[in-house]
């Protein structure tokens, strides 16, 4: 009954922050529809997608996105970044390509609202004395490990993988990748468990992201945009997808995700779902790393 009590009370947990997410955007819609002009700034993916669909659903709405670079989503192919400009031009967005965001007035600033949608340095401010990359993320090889102590692992924004095991290529940091990460992490961390010649963590009796990606040093390019709900722009590796059946793509993703999120909650690994997303997953790495889309 303990185990169960236990289990209630995750669930109640889980309810009761979920009431609080619900109300926290209620609010912050609010917001938005009170705002006379909005400010995005930054134009990577999230800056794009938060412009598409404030631009999306209140039409007529002055909303503005500033990008650094010379153009929005730098990192992806110029035609993505092409297709999603034309898209939020149409649609009403003022791009100010190459600029940061100007100081505004007191008056402004109360009618103007400003979302930052630009990285930030990776929160590993904590007691383990771990190297870093010049990047500022937890400096890991291949397998995922700490270069420092094998039986850490590190995945997603917060690491780094270090210029020997990534051929010197800073990869873009996507949902995508951070993935293939995790599952690089989690099967080193049974194989250790498990014991045998991986038990200390030895780099030759694990797998690495180069083993998992075909020999690929670097993982090429996974991403896809949303442009409000029915567009978007997709790149995979050399190909680039736009218009509905990027977003339908996006949209299976994120059923996928959202489903398999449900099923951890509840204690299931995953289900069909899940299998099926690992299948596509492998599917996917061996098209652009092994035939080379």
């Amino acid at each position: 009954s303990t185990a169960a009590e236990g289990e209630g009370g995750h669930a109640d947990e889980g309810s009761r922050r979920a009431a609080q997410r619900r109300r926290a955007l209620a609010d912050e819609l609010k917001r938005i529809e009170g705002a006379r002009d909005i400010a995005v700034v930054g134009g990577g993916p999230v800056g794009v997608e938060l412009a598409a669909e404030i631009a999306g659903k209140f039409r007529g709405k002055k909303v503005t996105l500033y990008s650094k670079s010379e153009r929005i989503l730098p990192g992806m192919d110029p035609r993505a970044s092409a297709f999603a400009t034309a898209w939020l031009e149409k649609h009403g967005v003022e791009i100010r390509a190459g600029e940061c965001v100007e100081s505004d007035s007191d008056e402004e600033a109360a009618e103007r609202l400003v979302y930052t949608c630009y990285g930030s340095a990776s929160n590993v401010d904590f007691e383990c004395p771990l190297s870093r990359s010049s990047r500022g993320g937890l400096l890991v090889k291949g397998t995922m490990q700490s270069v420092d102590d094998p039986f850490v692992f590190a995945v997603g924004d917060c690491c780094d993988v270090r210029d020997a095991d990534s051929g010197g290529v800073a990869a873009e940091k996507t949902a995508f990748l951070a993935d293939v990460q995790a599952v690089v992490a989690a099967k080193n961390i049974l194989a250790m468990a498990a014991g045998g010649a991986a038990t200390k963590g030895a780099d030759d009796a694990l797998c690495t992201l180069k083993g998992f990606c075909h020999g690929k040093a670097s993982l090429p390019l996974v991403c896809c945009i949303s442009l409000y709900k029915n567009s978007g722009t997709f790149q995979m590796g050399g190909v680039v997808v736009n218009g509905y059946p990027a977003a339908w793509n996006k949209r299976v993703i994120e059923g996928f995700q959202l489903d398999m999120a449900r099923n951890s909650a509840s204690g299931n690994s995953g289900g069909l779902k899940g299998r099926v997303w690992s299948f596509m997953e492998r599917f996917t790495i061996l098209l652009i790393c092994k035939l080379g889309f």
